[in-house]
């Protein structure tokens, strides 16, 4: 699996993620599609606000029209806090947690100094 990071922000551009997953889509396509790419986009809410709408191009990349096993799109993973278009939701698994109680954040608190030593 190859992984392709893209940031969202206010300022994002349609083509911006576009190119993100044309890139993704070329790498498989270079290696005869013997490896896995997954564009992995993170705040997408953030972008979601943005006047441009750039989410709007995840339609054509998210769409089965034109995939094949010969010419699979690359896979999508998409963090956010929250996402106003709902159309994108209804070809998406959603995870949601709960916020950590106390207890929780007292155990990652003590966590992190342990796995930057074992670093």
């Amino acid at each position: 699996v190859i992984h392709f990071n893209y940031q969202c922000s206010g300022d994002t551009r349609a083509s911006a993620l576009d190119d993100a997953f044309t890139t993704a889509h070329k790498a498989d396509k270079d290696n005869n599609f013997r490896t896995i790419s997954a564009v992995i986009v993170d705040e997408l809410g953030l972008a979601d606000g943005a006047p441009e709408r750039p989410l709007k191009v995840l339609n054509k990349w998210l769409d089965q029209e034109g995939v094949s096993h010969s010419n699979p799109y690359p896979a999508f993973i998409g963090t956010c806090n929250s996402l106003k278009d709902r159309s994108l939701l209804n070809r998406s698994v959603c995870l949601f947690r709960q916020l950590p109680d106390e207890a929780a954040l007292v155990a990652m608190i003590r966590a992190v100094p342990n796995e930057r030593l074992q670093e």
